[in-house]
């Protein structure tokens, strides 16, 4: 291996030697000093240049990130899937990316966030990766699901993104994070009628989705046509309906009143 950047030394192609030989791609505090016959203050002193450089990533304290090659120019900055990937299996993490990224994903918005949003059932917070913004919201781990499993390019790794029904489900469960209803009405109307992705949607409603949500998921899609009987488990999950909640939040209290559902029938007063 060629030694291209001037910041590398000796010492620092000797790492990058050894990380290839063993196809490492994540490296930990105390464990260069016994191959390389180090102390613990020399370690610390390596990892620190090479990363300072832009030659590997701190992803948290005493853990880095290591690309597979010297990147060309002698600077590298991992994609934001696998600083998520990576970071989340560093916590033992259950998690999907939501939020922006999957609206994105499913074609459903143009507008590119500052931050991703990541679910997940241990961190909370927003944590920043040398530039990169990560707000990560804490939920349980029965409501993580309804995600598809996507390779990372170049990397032995993948990521978990809300697939269709989650993204959807997601903008309504919740809107007032995203400001997405009543848009994602229309998202649902969509594939309302497609008989798989119902069949998802419903399982990740009656899952994962809050109360008001469901109301407003099961009212809605009988007003689609949607056959009664289908709607069935969101009306047995709701214990009761009492009160009531708009079809659109944010807006007018006015409107057609479904004692079924609890719902009070807004859209026509926006």
């Amino acid at each position: 291996m060629q030694d291209r950047n001037p910041e590398l030394g000796a010492m620092g192609t000797k790492f990058f030697a050894y990380m290839q030989m063993k196809g490492l791609e994540i490296v930990h505090t105390g464990q260069l000093q016994k191959p390389f016959r180090i102390s613990a203050l020399q370690e610390r002193k390596l990892l620190y240049r090479l990363n300072r450089s832009g030659l590997i990533f701190r992803l948290l304290r005493g853990v880095y990130l290591v690309p597979n090659h010297i990147p060309p120019g002698g600077f590298w900055r991992p994609n934001d899937y696998l600083i998520i990937a990576r970071y989340m299996a560093y916590h033992k993490a259950n998690y999907y990316i939501g939020g922006l990224t999957a609206f994105n994903k499913h074609g459903f918005s143009t507008q590119i966030s500052n931050q991703l949003s990541v679910y997940n059932d241990k961190i909370l917070g927003l944590k920043d990766f040398g530039g990169i913004k990560i707000k990560f919201y804490k939920i349980a781990k029965k409501y993580i699901s309804g995600f598809d499993t996507l390779p990372i390019v170049s990397q032995v790794q993948t990521v978990n993104i809300a697939n269709l029904a989650k993204t959807i489900l997601d903008a309504i469960n919740y809107n007032k994070r995203y400001q997405t209803l009543p848009e994602a009405y229309f998202w649902l109307q969509k594939y309302a009628h497609d008989k798989n992705f119902l069949k998802n949607f419903i399982e990740l409603t009656y899952k994962t989705a809050n109360n008001n949500a469901t109301r407003r998921i099961g009212y809605f899609l009988e007003q689609l046509g949607v056959n009664k009987k289908t709607l069935l488990p969101l009306l047995e999950k709701l214990a009761s309906t009492k009160g009531l909640v708009a079809l659109v939040p944010n807006g007018s209290r006015q409107g057609r009143i479904n004692k079924k559902w609890g719902i009070i029938d807004n859209a026509q007063n926006r």
